[in-house]
């Protein structure tokens, strides 16, 4: 392990503190906080130690990083597949850099989360990408920690693992409840309002586990996706996950408006395929419904 003098770790200590101290109060500013903030608040190790990822930020100029970042977004853009999320995962490792606010770290984050949650991709990968995922999210918050885009494609990495587990520790379940609180904290309507409609779905998932699993209840999910189909109401995933939670709670009319505002949609950009996916599984939903 890297030794640090002890001024260096007295100065990298009181800078995880202050970011702790910052993140807080903006859980507490939208209601987050209070009898759970010890679960909602990151943990300091997050912050200060380095974790398993091994880089060396490269010596580039702005222009050359802009480059970089516009080849990576283009490699994770549709047609999305395995080849070219690997590539892009790829490339950010060797495109970290302070010039641009280690915007490499965010991105490798993203791509090995999708990787870590694709049913095609073999488990073993798949628990190796999340694995990844939580190493760049990780260094993304400690780099960066005031981004949303650092903690919630740590959320994301996060729930690739627990979903790569046959059973999640309740650890891992608040780690990922704790992320993507702050994210929902520090901008809700990030990638078409993604951190409301994680916690949203989480919440309705975990609902009926066990009280140590459970990590919300069907009226705070059924709240977090109202304000994701509200927030963003262009993105039709928002409204197809809203109304497959109204279903569970037997709101069946509920359900329907927003099943017909999925039907209804149009294609978001560099979503064609999931958009394909949302429109059967809404026409099958509200047939499911019809009569209730």
């Amino acid at each position: 392990m890297l030794k640090v003098k002890r001024n260096e770790r007295a100065f990298v200590g009181a800078r995880a503190v202050s970011s702790v101290l910052v993140i807080a109060g903006l859980l507490a500013a939208v209601g987050l906080a209070g009898c759970h903030s010890d679960i909602l608040v990151p943990d300091l190790e997050d912050l200060v130690e380095p974790g398993k990822l091994a880089y060396e930020s490269q010596d580039l100029t702005a222009g050359a990083l802009k480059g970089r970042m516009e080849e990576i977004d283009d490699l994770f853009a549709e047609p999305r597949t395995y080849a070219k999320a690997l590539a892009s995962y790829e490339l950010c490792l060797h495109s970290i850099s302070s010039v641009n606010q280690y915007g490499a770290l965010w991105r490798g984050a993203r791509a090995a989360a999708w990787i870590g949650m694709q049913d095609s991709v073999p488990h073993g990968r798949r628990q190796r990408s999340a694995l990844n995922g939580m190493a760049f999210g990780r260094e993304a918050v400690k780099k960066a920690g005031q981004s949303v885009e650092s903690f919630y494609y740590l959320g994301l990495s996060l729930a690739a693992l627990a979903d790569s587990k046959r059973d999640a520790s309740t650890k891992l379940l608040r780690q990922i409840k704790q992320r993507m609180a702050i994210a929902d904290a520090l901008d809700p309507t990030y990638d078409n309002c993604g951190p409301s409609r994680f916690l949203g779905k989480f919440f309705v998932k975990t609902e009926g586990y066990p009280f140590r699993y459970a990590m919300g209840t069907m009226d705070e999910g059924l709240a977090k996706l109202k304000a994701a189909s509200e927030g963003c109401p262009d993105y039709a995933g928002n409204h197809l996950a809203y109304a497959q939670a109204l279903v569970e709670d037997e709101q069946y009319d509920e359900a329907r408006v927003e099943l017909e505002k999925v039907l209804t949609s149009a294609t978001p950009p560099d979503h064609a395929a999931e958009h394909h996916q949302w429109l059967l599984a809404a026409q099958e939903l509200l047939a499911d419904t019809h009569g209730k």
